[in-house]
């Protein structure tokens, strides 16, 4: 909704401005039901979707709970379903040729999907340290340990 809310502002008020949202599969899975406002209203926005097939923030076990998505979910069907362009960008060129054609029709929703991955050392640390917060609060025992260490530097 705030994405929204943006897109429709400088939209309103015809800012040169270009919005982006930048959003996991799972936290885009709660909210694609704007989706539809983005294309009745027109709106102008790049969604950089990445998408790692669970819910990580946070994730203490390999439960099926933290599985947001199942293995034929196909994202580009669901874009265009809701007139927006789609593309893959499995490297930095196919993500910078994405946004520049978005940036040149400056109209419509584009929907990038960037396959990430979810391992600790390939996350950065903002999103490594706030994985050890949450399972420290989860009872996690030695994420405990490691935050009571860090958090006192």
């Amino acid at each position: 909704p705030y994405a929204r809310a943006a897109a429709a502002l400088i939209k309103d008020n015809a800012y040169s401005d270009i919005p982006i949202v930048i959003c996991g599969d799972g936290g885009f899975h709660f909210q694609c039901n704007e989706l539809v406002h983005f294309q009745r209203d027109e709106l102008f926005t790049i969604i950089l979707f990445m998408r790692n097939n669970i819910f990580h923030l946070g994730k203490t076990s390999d439960a099926d709970m933290y599985q947001c998505e199942t293995a034929n979910f196909d994202l580009s069907s669901l874009a265009k379903a809701y007139g927006a362009t789609y593309g893959l960008c499995q490297k930095q060129s196919d993500l910078c040729r994405f946004v520049q054609k978005a940036i040149a029709s400056s109209q419509g929703l584009y929907i990038a999907e960037i396959p990430v991955s979810i391992r600790e050392e390939d996350q950065c640390q903002e999103i490594r340290i706030l994985n050890l917060y949450i399972r420290s609060k989860s009872g996690d025992k030695a994420a405990q340990l490691e935050w009571d260490k860090i958090s006192k530097l």
